[in-house]
């Protein structure tokens, strides 16, 4: 099912990661880190969305946004690493129980 967040490039929002957004306030981040992902990462292969759980503490979860990127060496990677942070800082600061984070992947 489409949710109001979804874009004009077909990005459909999982469900649970916006129903979590809402439940704890801030779904009007979601779209806008999406958009800075794509800035940081335009040619990336795969960008996905997904809500996991913190394997050790209880009721802790992430909003993890998957990215796949293919023929960047290891400096490459770390600084868009490090980019994708401080875009994500500029939008919003982290807060307990909302943490968004990046999951940077490569085939090669």
């Amino acid at each position: 099912m489409a949710t109001p967040l979804a874009s004009a490039m077909d990005f459909e929002w999982p469900e649970e990661v916006v129903t979590f957004a809402v439940e704890r306030g801030f779904d009007q981040y979601l779209q806008p880190v999406l958009d800075m992902t794509k800035r940081v990462f335009p040619d990336a292969r795969r960008i996905a969305v997904r809500l996991q759980p913190d394997p050790e503490i209880p009721d802790y979860w992430f909003v993890v946004f998957e990215v796949e990127v293919a023929g960047l060496s290891v400096d490459q990677m770390v600084e868009l690493d490090r980019r994708w942070s401080q875009g994500y800082f500029a939008i919003r600061s982290p807060s307990p129980g909302s943490n968004m984070v990046l999951a940077l992947e490569s085939p090669d």
